[in-house]
């Protein structure tokens, strides 16, 4: 249909006006240079308040995390999405793992699994997730040569996570795990390394966030082994795990060099006083809900090379210690289902850019008990604890 205005080359009518299209084009030009605007003013903003809560040693939170970081309701996922369906987790309620099926569309999401094996996902990209008494901790890799993670605190609304929290610091994920009430977290992530096999190669960094408290950084604990003071020594720590009443907890510690750098010890500490004392041996420790064990992986050496690990069940009165029914190496933190039930994550072929874990559970009362495959696809289970989980 021809247009009741006569228009130029130029872009004008014969009048001089600006043509109506190009006036159109004008407004919708400008409305994009304004979205954009604000969206880097929002991701600036974003920036500059994780950075805020950075300490100026390593990189590393300074100080406990705010009451409100984020406007409530940022980043809200409050109607999780029918992603697909497994074969029956065996579990009798909802766990929580991260995606990590390569071909999944929801793959490094976090996503429920339900009893009958329906998968519900959040949108939440983490690679390391932990859930407790209505919080929720997510911990990402930032963006590629950035060296940081991003570590986002959720508070659960409803069947939905809605941020609180989103903070940075330096290193890549490697472990996160919140008390059973929830108002403790401990993480660690890797200043150097990208792996706990070459121990001689790896530097962490590991840290505990208690309720109006500055940001503990485990190597100002003054460790002692019996008589000995190890605080001399350059130690990393690894893997925090809190005792049912969140007021103390385990980790490992090896020292970062020297005749003792073989060494993986269990140090049990008291964050109020910042002293810990060595309990026995074991990586990446988990305290039972009930306090009466504790489950951590040994390392199998050929005593020059790591070979890889096998599961340990520690008797916290006593000390004993048993092998638990697991031949396969296992890599992880395992998680507590219930006070008997352990998860955790095998690995499971894939690719480097998208590797595979599968999620098993193992009774660990039981010496006859064997492994039982949970969730494939999937890795960092997580067994919510608290109101109507």
């Amino acid at each position: 249909m021809a247009s009741d205005v006569n228009t130029t080359a130029s872009g004008t009518d014969a009048a001089g006006s600006p043509r109506p299209e190009r006036s159109l084009l004008r407004i919708r030009l400008l409305l994009v240079v304004a979205t954009t605007a604000a969206m880097f003013a929002v991701g600036a903003f974003l920036v500059v308040r994780a950075q805020d809560a950075a300490s100026t040693s390593g990189g590393a939170l300074a100080a406990a995390l705010p009451e409100r970081a984020l406007a409530p309701g940022v980043l809200a996922f409050t109607d999780p999405v029918p992603a697909a369906r497994d074969a029956p987790t065996g579990l009798d309620r909802t766990i929580e793992v991260i995606d990590r099926t390569p071909d999944s569309p929801t793959y490094g999401q976090v996503v429920s699994i339900d009893p009958d094996g329906l998968r519900r996902s959040t949108g939440v990209v983490c690679d390391r997730f932990h859930e407790r008494n209505g919080v929720a901790v997510c911990v990402a890799a930032g963006p590629a040569l950035s060296e940081a993670s991003e570590m986002t605190v959720f508070d659960r609304v409803d069947h939905g996570l809605v941020a609180r929290d989103v903070h940075r610091f330096q290193g890549a994920p490697s472990r996160v795990r919140l008390s059973e009430q929830g108002d403790r977290l401990g993480f660690t992530t890797f200043v150097t390394g990208h792996g706990y096999g070459d121990p001689g190669s790896l530097s962490t960094f590991t840290a505990v966030i208690a309720p109006n408290e500055r940001l503990l950084n485990l190597e100002e604990v003054a460790v002692a082994d019996g008589d000995r003071d190890l605080s001399d020594e350059s130690n990393n720590f690894w893997g925090a795990s809190f005792a049912p009443d969140g007021e103390r907890l385990v980790v490992t510690m090896s020292a970062a060099s020297g005749p003792t750098s073989h060494l993986f010890r269990l140090i049990e500490v008291d964050p109020a006083s910042t002293s810990g004392r060595v309990v026995g041996e074991g990586e990446c420790p988990s305290w039972s809900p009930d306090g009466s064990t504790i489950v951590v992986k040994d390392r199998v050496t050929d005593g020059t090379m790591t070979l890889g690990w096998r599961l340990v069940a520690i008797d916290v009165v006593t000390g004993e210690r048993t092998v638990l029914p697991e031949a396969r190496s296992i890599d992880d933190q395992v998680e507590w289902f219930d006070e008997h039930t352990i998860l955790y994550a095998v690995d499971a072929g894939g690719s480097a850019l998208r590797p595979r874990r599968d999620v098993y559970s193992l009774r660990v009362d039981d010496p006859d008990a064997r492994p039982r495959l949970v969730a494939t696809g999937a890795e960092s289970p997580s067994a919510p604890s608290g109101p109507d989980r």
